[in-house]
C-alpha cells in the first residue's frame, strides 16, 4: 500500500506543471472555448514558465478577452485602428488587465474582418447609411422650420404655388443636393457599396421573378417587404416625418413604393405602383402605373383613398425629358435598375439614371 501511495504521488507531481493552478481555479464559464486558438497561443509562448504565468492570471484563450467570433462589432473609442493580434500583444494585455476593456473592440474588429470581409463591409455600409440618413433628416427639419418662418413673413400663396409633399426637385431623376458633410457621407456609402458589390456580386438574383427560369416566385430573393436605408435620389426624399418602404410581389412583378407620414395633416401617405420586367439576370425595366393617395378623412371609404392613373411610360418619359430641359440624370434605357447586391436581409441597386438605393428586409 505504501508503494502504491508513493507511485500516485509521483504521478501527480509529474503532471502538475502541465495543468497550472490558475487554470484549475477558473470557473467553467471562463475555460477556453476555442481549442485551436488557445493551442496557437500556447505554441507562441517561448517557455512553459510564461504559459503558467499567463494561466495564473486567468488568460488561457481569446475567450478570456471577450472576443466572440461572429458577434456584432461594437464601435471603438479608439477608432477601431488596426491591431496586430499576436501572442506578444495578448501577453502585454495579460500583464496589464486594465487595457483589456479598451482593446476588446479593436481585437474583435480585426478578427471579424479576417474571418468574413463581406459581413464587415455590410456592417460598415449600414453604419454609413445611418449617418447619412441622420444628416439628411436634420437638414430636412431645419429646412421645414425655415420655410415655416418664411411663410409667416411672406404674402399668402395661391394653392397652385404651394410646394406639396409629392413634389420632387425636377421632373427627371436627380441627385440629392447636399452640404460638404453629407456629401462626404454619401461618397463613403457609395464606396462601401461598390466594394461590397465587387466582393459578393449577386448570382441570378431575378430567378423566380414572375416564375423566371422555372423558379417559384416565393423563392425569388426580391420578394417581400423592404425598408429604405439610403438613397441619393432627390425624388425619393420627402418630409422629415416620412417613413419609406417597399413591398415587392415577385408573383405579379409588382413594386409598391410606400411612404407614410407620421405627423399631422390630411395626407397620411401614398403608394406608387410600378410594374417590373426582368431584362436579364440583374436588370429590371420599370413602368409606373398609378399613385394612391392615403388621406385622413372622416369618411375613409369615400375619400380615404384617391387613385391617380399614370400615362403610358414611354409618353411619360418623353414628357419628363421635355419638362426637365437638361436637368437631372437621364438614362437612355428609361426607368429601371441594376441589382448590385442581394442576400436574405440586404439589397442594393443602381438606377439606369446612376442613382443608388440600399434597403434592408423588414
Amino acid at each position: 500500500m505504501a508503494r502504491l501511495v508513493v507511485a500516485l504521488a509521483a504521478t501527480v507531481a509529474a503532471y502538475a506543471p502541465l495543468r497550472p493552478a490558475g487554470l484549475r481555479a477558473l470557473p467553467s464559464s471562463l475555460r477556453a472555448s476555442n481549442v485551436g486558438i488557445a493551442s496557437d497561443l500556447k505554441a507562441n509562448l517561448k517557455a512553459n514558465a510564461d504559459w503558467r504565468s499567463a494561466c495564473e492570471k486567468g488568460v488561457v484563450s481569446y475567450y478570456d478577452f471577450g472576443v466572440r467570433l461572429g458577434d456584432a462589432v461594437p464601435a471603438s473609442s479608439e477608432g477601431n485602428v488596426g491591431v496586430d493580434v499576436t501572442a506578444a500583444y495578448l501577453n502585454s494585455l495579460a500583464a496589464n488587465p486594465s487595457r483589456i476593456s479598451a482593446a476588446r473592440p479593436s481585437i474583435s474588429a480585426v478578427l471579424q474582418a479576417q474571418i468574413d470581409p463581406v459581413a464587415e463591409t455590410k456592417r460598415r455600409l449600414l453604419e454609413a447609411c445611418d449617418a447619412f440618413e441622420a444628416t439628411q433628416r436634420k437638414a430636412a427639419v431645419d429646412a421645414e422650420l425655415a420655410a415655416a418662418a418664411a411663410v409667416l413673413a411672406a404674402p399668402k400663396k395661391r394653392w397652385y404655388q404651394r410646394k406639396n409633399a409629392l413634389k420632387a426637385e425636377s421632373y427627371a431623376s436627380e441627385e440629392t443636393k447636399t452640404d460638404p458633410v453629407a456629401s462626404a457621407q454619401k461618397d463613403a456609402v457609395i464606396a462601401l457599396l461598390t466594394k461590397l458589390a465587387k466582393a459578393s456580386p449577386p448570382t441570378a438574383p431575378l430567378d423566380g421573378w414572375m416564375g423566371r427560369n422555372g423558379v417559384a416566385p416565393k423563392d425569388c430573393g426580391l420578394d417581400g417587404r423592404w425598408k429604405l436605408r439610403f438613397t441619393n435620389a432627390a425624388d425619393a426624399r420627402f418630409r422629415s416625418d416620412a417613413e419609406t418602404s417597399q413591398d415587392i410581389l415577385a408573383a405579379t412583378g409588382l413594386f409598391v413604393n410606400c411612404v407614410d407620414f407620421t405627423g399631422e395633416g390630411k395626407l397620411s401617405g401614398f403608394r406608387v405602383e410600378v410594374d417590373g420586367e426582368a431584362l436579364n439576370d440583374t436588370e429590371v425595366q420599370l413602368a409606373f402605373r398609378r399613385v394612391r393617395l392615403l388621406r385622413r378623412s372622416r369618411f375613409p371609404r369615400l375619400f380615404g383613398t384617391i387613385t391617380i392613373p399614370l400615362p403610358n411610360p414611354k409618353r411619360l418619359r418623353r414628357l419628363t425629358k421635355f419638362l426637365n430641359r437638361g436637368r437631372g440624370n437621364e438614362g437612355s434605357c428609361g426607368a429601371g435598375f441594376e441589382l448590385l447586391y442581394l442576400d436574405d436581409g440586404l439589397r442594393a441597386h443602381r438606377t439606369f439614371d446612376g442613382l443608388y438605393f440600399v434597403q434592408t428586409r423588414l
